[in-house]
């Protein structure tokens, strides 16, 4: 890896009734000394623990970590190259059913700039941890423990560190997380819709 790169994760989690959906990620690699594949043993290692974890202890058993896609892209979202997939399955862990579909948790993260900000839906609540119209508090102090991990900067095997944060392409930039979000107890929507179906 080269100083400043920026690498693009794309998890891919399989839910009931074999949808697909996808969070990604963005982190700026800083440092010398890591290979595309060490960084890449990394990130899967993120993936199953530190993200992984949290995920399934809020999520379905309906639903499950698949894989992910790790490119590294330029400012404007181009992909250089491909340095791998993750291989991350990993199965929620809520006995109950799903809520209805698109039912998202939903979370925010802030750079420098208020209007570039990280943005994620979490698939796979249960309508068990909504509770008149919000979601519980456990399920919440669930969603805050994910946020911070979403915002943590990783650290590589070598001399690197995997710092987490957004393309905006309208500056041509990333823009680091500066460490502050929020997570809403109200849930979200998290559309979707057939590729090249819609705007």
């Amino acid at each position: 890896m080269i100083d400043n790169e920026i690498l693009r994760v794309a998890l891919h989690y399989t839910l009931k009734g074999a949808s697909d959906v996808m969070n990604v990620f963005h982190f700026q690699y800083q440092g010398t000394g890591d290979t595309d594949a060490s960084v890449l043993t990394d990130i899967d290692g993120w993936l199953t623990l530190a993200w992984g974890g949290p995920w399934a202890a809020m999520t379905s058993n309906d639903a499950t970590m698949t894989y992910a896609d790790v490119d590294v892209v330029t400012v404007l979202g181009t992909v250089t190259r491909n340095i791998g997939v993750a291989l991350t399955p990993k199965t929620g862990s809520l006995p109950q059913d799903e809520s209805s579909v698109a039912t998202a948790f939903f979370m925010m993260a802030d750079t420098g700039f208020p209007k570039s900000r990280g943005k994620k839906y979490i698939p796979d609540i249960t309508e068990e941890q909504i509770d008149d119209g919000f979601v519980d508090a456990v399920a919440l102090a669930q969603l805050v423990t994910i946020l911070s991990v979403w915002m943590t900067p990783v650290t590589a095997p070598a001399n690197g560190t995997l710092v987490p944060g957004v393309l905006s392409l309208t500056r041509a930039a990333f823009l680091a997380f500066t460490g502050s979000g929020f997570a809403t107890d109200v849930p979200a929507y998290q559309r979707r819709r057939k590729p090249n179906v819609g705007a």
